[in-house]
């Protein structure tokens, strides 16, 4: 196989990758305006107000950015080295802090 046939593959990947997460997008998008009960995940946003479709859908647009994506994925390694470095006590009790934030946020 060529240089050139591996690039070509990789960026046919990378395109279906992106549309399917422009897909996605745009379920999550409508969503959150169609009470479905049937939507499987998707409709979990009716439960929120509905500004908050209008600010998140950019932000995951912004997030398929490739340079975006790499500096979220540097910083997420390194907070994962960091916790990693502690006792396991330790771990569990963040693991356990981080996860009351984020049940808290979604209370109902």
């Amino acid at each position: 196989m060529k240089k050139h046939d591996r690039k070509a593959k990789g960026d046919n990947y990378q395109n279906y990758t992106y549309a399917v997460i422009i897909i996605l997008l745009m379920l999550f998008i409508a969503a959150g305006h169609f009470p479905i009960r049937h939507l499987w995940g998707f409709n979990h946003l009716i439960f929120f107000p509905e500004n908050l479709v209008y600010i998140l859908a950019p932000i995951l647009l912004i997030l398929l950015l490739p340079s975006v994506g790499d500096d979220i994925y540097k910083n997420l390694s390194r907070f994962s080295r960091a916790i990693r470095r502690h006792d396991r006590i330790i771990q569990l009790i963040l693991i356990g802090f981080f996860s009351l934030i984020i049940f808290y946020f979604f209370r109902s």
